[in-house]
């Protein structure tokens, strides 16, 4: 799995919530049925606020410059949303 595709990133945030969880919003209240997943979107924020600041750092303090592959990966993003702008219009 190569960690600088969006899609293998994608990959690894396919989790649904445990099962208990399908019917239920809160502890003990039973609601309608639906699968929970993580969105796209969500996913999208965390690789922007989280993965890419950290492997920053992590490059920089072992001494590599991985700055080419993180700005790659965050374009991906970009040209993915722009993408669905497009096909929306």
């Amino acid at each position: 799995m190569d960690l600088n595709k969006l899609g293998d990133i994608y990959q690894v945030f396919e989790v649904c919530a445990g099962s208990y969880w399908e019917d239920h919003y809160t502890f003990g209240k039973i609601s309608n049925k639906r699968v929970k997943k993580i969105s796209k979107k969500f996913i999208d924020l965390v690789i922007i606020n989280t993965l890419v600041p950290l492997r920053f750092c992590y490059a920089k303090h072992v001494g590599k410059d991985w700055n080419e592959e993180l700005i790659e990966l965050v374009s991906q993003i970009g040209r993915k949303g722009r993408e669905f702008h497009h096909q929306k219009l």
